[in-house]
């Protein structure tokens, strides 16, 4: 079992390595404006439909979807202070958002008011906000009603790189950096009834790519994650090996111009599975996964003159028809 978890950890921890202070506040499109975004089920029935508006300084004031309306506003410097939502049907305010910033417009309280419209009543979450004197983010707190007071806390450095996460029951997550801002090691703890440390350390080659990464679970090593790459820098090979150095999974890419196909196999050199990329100027066209080298799903993107995404057909192997999800934007 704590080989099966450390490996989920280790997955977790490989491909979200890179915790950074961004995007604290919704940023609005300035050079592209979402329009719309409609999403229709296998059976042909439109399950979202979503329609946004803007202001002349092209800022979102409405997102108005199926079942609710949500309304945005902004003080005279163009920073959005309210947000409300609500229902349709009845036009019954059910939730609200507000933004206070400090001197330097730096968002410092974000407060998330439930309404309920029968009794009156509402309950608050909120999270709060500082920063370093850079104005890279140095402390974010998230305060949830139904735990009745912190709910998780992140501390940056100067750089915006998460350098301590405090999460619930007790969940504590330190990272540690080298000087371009990679990750070098990972502590995780989970206190009692887990009483569980989870540690990875990863080493880097002179490109800054990790070729290593050394597990341990309870002070004690678990196993290793080593990385191969080819001339272009590409990762061409992961493989997972246990303390005795038995392989315990492994997964390699291989490519054929902009297209590449990823498998992913056990310890005892099976194909599980593999996912197919077919690529166009650098953007994935089509994502095709097989299990057992079965057809299991499938996705193929269409996109914008600009790069947005305008659509997504997603094909599962036991619906004929797929789902389809279209956006709509307006560029400068």
């Amino acid at each position: 079992m704590k080989k099966i978890i450390s490996v989920l950890l280790l997955l977790n921890f490989v491909f979200a390595c890179k915790p950074k202070s961004e995007e604290i506040v919704p940023v609005d499109e300035t050079e592209c404006r979402l329009l719309s975004y409609k999403e229709t089920n296998y059976y042909g029935t439109v399950t979202a439909n979503d329609v946004y508006s803007y202001n002349s300084a092209k800022r979102l004031i409405e997102l108005k979807s199926q079942e609710m309306l949500e309304k945005y506003e902004y003080n005279s410097k163009g920073l959005r202070i309210k947000k409300t939502v609500s229902r349709l049907s009845n036009m019954n305010k059910e939730a609200e958002e507000e933004y206070l910033y400090n001197g330097n417009d730096q968002l410092i309280k974000e407060i998330r008011r439930w309404l309920d419209p029968t009794s009156g009543k509402s309950t608050e979450d909120y999270l709060l906000y500082e920063y370093h004197n850079n104005g890279k983010l140095r402390k974010k707190e998230y305060y949830l009603h139904i735990v009745g007071g912190l709910y998780t806390r992140v501390q940056y450095n100067e750089q915006g790189l998460s350098i301590l996460e405090e999460g619930p029951n007790g969940l504590v997550v330190k990272n540690e950096y080298n000087a371009v801002g990679k990750v070098t090691r990972t502590i995780q703890n989970l206190p009692a009834p887990n009483n569980m440390t989870t540690e990875h350390t990863v080493e880097y080659n002179a490109k800054n790519l990790p070729i290593k990464i050394t597990i341990k679970i309870n002070n004690t090593i678990n196993g290793y994650l080593n990385y191969e790459y080819n001339d272009k820098g590409q990762e061409t090979g992961q493989f997972y090996t246990l303390i005795d150095g038995a392989l315990n999974s492994k997964k390699i890419t291989e490519y054929n111009g902009e297209n590449y196909i990823v498998k992913n196999y056990n310890g005892k050199n099976v194909l599980l599975d593999r996912t197919e990329y077919e690529v166009q100027n650098n953007r994935i066209m089509k994502k095709t996964y097989y299990k057992n080298d079965i057809f299991w799903e499938s996705h193929t993107f269409a996109f914008d003159a600009s790069g947005n995404m305008i659509k997504d057909e997603w094909k599962v192997n036991y619906q004929t028809n797929p789902i389809i999800k279209e956006w709509a934007y307006a560029c400068n």
